[in-house]
């Protein structure tokens, strides 16, 4: 028993200095990006143009090992799309916006390149919807010519993507800058009024972290 006990100790010792021996980042970040939606209704009768998409949150990063680390994100962020539907004499223009929570989880291959760190992320990211959509709609055409804002219903609160990007660490003061570009296809639609309406994002980052070393 004893020894089974020196053993876990020395295990958690040994954790300890290793976690001790690399740098933990904490900070914050904003990103601009764009958001459209991809399904059949969407490759078919829609032409998708795309609507802009805004983040703001925080984020934290844990070395494991010289080469790898794990970054964790959690932002608040602005989402959407925008589609036109064109029919025989007259188009309708739709932009769909709603506020969500994402969370991105990260794997983080990188190395040293210059004054800093490049590297690459790769993870699934959770994607949490606060509201219904909120739709505007504009329709022009030679007979008819009008504008309105409704209310489209979500099936499904939460949804899971997989996120793939690339960025820089650049070492700054006590902390580190960084810039990313990621790009994320989500895995489920909306549901309700969007059952073919799945949502994808692509964003640049900017973040400054403080490194506790």
């Amino acid at each position: 028993m004893s020894k089974k006990l020196c053993f876990i100790v020395l295990m958690l010792l040994a954790s300890v200095e290793l976690l001790a021996a690399r740098d933990i980042g904490l900070g914050g970040k904003i990103g601009i990006g764009v958001g459209w939606w991809r399904g059949s209704d969407y490759s078919e009768n829609v032409d998708v143009t795309g609507a802009a998409n805004a983040t703001i949150g925080a984020y934290t990063f844990l070395e494991v090992h010289k080469y790898v680390a794990l970054q964790f994100e959690f932002s608040l962020a602005l989402i959407g799309n925008s589609d036109e539907r064109k029919y025989s004499n007259f188009k309708v223009e739709r932009d769909y916006r709603n506020v969500a929570f994402e969370v991105p989880i990260y794997v983080k291959p990188k190395f040293k390149l210059g004054p800093g760190d490049m590297f690459f992320l790769a993870g699934p990211k959770l994607l949490i919807l606060l509201n219904d959509f909120t739709v505007s709609h504009v329709a022009s055409g030679s007979n008819i010519s009008y504008e309105n804002e409704s209310d489209y219903q979500i099936g499904r609160q939460f949804h899971l993507g997989m996120s793939f990007g690339f960025g820089y660490d650049l070492n700054i003061g006590p902390g580190k800058l960084q810039f990313a570009l990621t790009i994320t296809p989500y895995l489920t639609n909306y549901g309700k009024d969007y059952t073919d309406a799945i949502q994808n994002e692509a964003y640049l980052n900017v973040g400054y972290a403080y490194v506790f070393k």
